[in-house]
């Protein structure tokens, strides 16, 4: 009894300091978006200063999943679970470090002496990819499947304004060829920003792959069914922009079965046919 209470007892101060490490990570992109709106020098030198805080909560998350591990070996949900902590503390890290990058790329540009019109307003862009995080955080916090789904579409809205951003900067560049730096650390923004969207469609896979699944393939009903069953059976890591099958699957009506394609070739011709249209 003793044993299965400091079990329990783990697994609740596990999921704490997840949700913690979680909420200072979405803090930290929250600072770079108001950075890049207000290009405060004071909140870019105190983003950068607190970067250590991130990487000691990751040690300790994936000391305390080790511990765990080591002296409890759970199996089931708690195994799936803990699995889980394990792939996402580190893109949660990383997560901390792009936000870090976006701070620096801003200083960069503020400290070049020569001035260069801004050829892209990251506003809205930064908006999205917060909403992308903070929907996936929820959504592996409240174990909502619909919800991890959501982030998905946000991811492609994301990806076309990182190339919105990347033509405006080359065509900036082309007027501006003596000040190329400046113009280049514009778009890198752009593609950290991308990347952080990226690894929050990432955290929200390695939560349907690792918790929910098969218990959603049963209760899916939507067009992108077929797509997640499919997606979920992989054994290589999967980005939103590496399911081509979202987009072009048809509507699915009814129950959907649980079935498991281990490669593309296994999939029925009807579906593979729809898959390269």
């Amino acid at each position: 009894m003793t044993t299965h209470f400091t079990f329990h007892h783990a697994l609740i101060k596990l999921n704490k300091m997840v949700l913690k490490m979680s909420a200072m990570a979405e803090d930290r992109v929250r600072k770079a978006a108001t950075i890049i709106k207000t290009r405060d020098l004071e909140l870019i030198q105190s983003l950068t200063n607190s970067d250590y805080e991130i990487d000691e909560m990751e040690m300790e998350v994936e000391e305390k999943c080790l511990k765990i591990l080591a002296l409890h070996q759970p199996v089931a949900s708690d195994l799936r679970f803990i699995i889980m902590v394990i792939k996402v503390n580190s893109e949660i890290e990383r997560i901390a470090d792009l936000a870090v990058n976006v701070a620096m790329r801003m200083q960069a540009i503020l400290k070049s002496p020569h001035r260069v019109p801004t050829p892209y307003d990251y506003t809205e862009m930064a908006e999205k990819v917060i909403i992308m995080l903070k929907t996936s955080i929820d959504a592996m916090t409240n174990r909502d499947v619909r919800l991890a789904r959501t982030v998905f579409v946000l991811d492609d809205e994301v990806d076309a304004m990182r190339l919105d951003a990347y033509l405006k900067v080359k065509d900036m560049i082309r007027k501006y060829p003596e000040h190329p730096g400046q113009l280049i650390n514009s778009y890198l923004i752009a593609r950290h920003l991308e990347r952080i969207g990226d690894l929050a469609v990432q955290s929200s896979l390695v939560f349907l792959k690792g918790y929910q699944w098969p218990f959603d393939a049963r209760k899916a009903a939507d067009q992108y069914a077929w797509a997640y069953v499919y997606a979920l059976s992989t054994l290589e890591p999967v980005s939103g922009r590496s399911l081509p099958l979202l987009a072009r699957i048809p509507r699915v009506e009814g129950p959907v079965p649980v079935v498991i394609w281990r490669s593309v070739g296994d999939l029925p011709p009807s579906l593979l046919a729809a898959s390269r249209q």
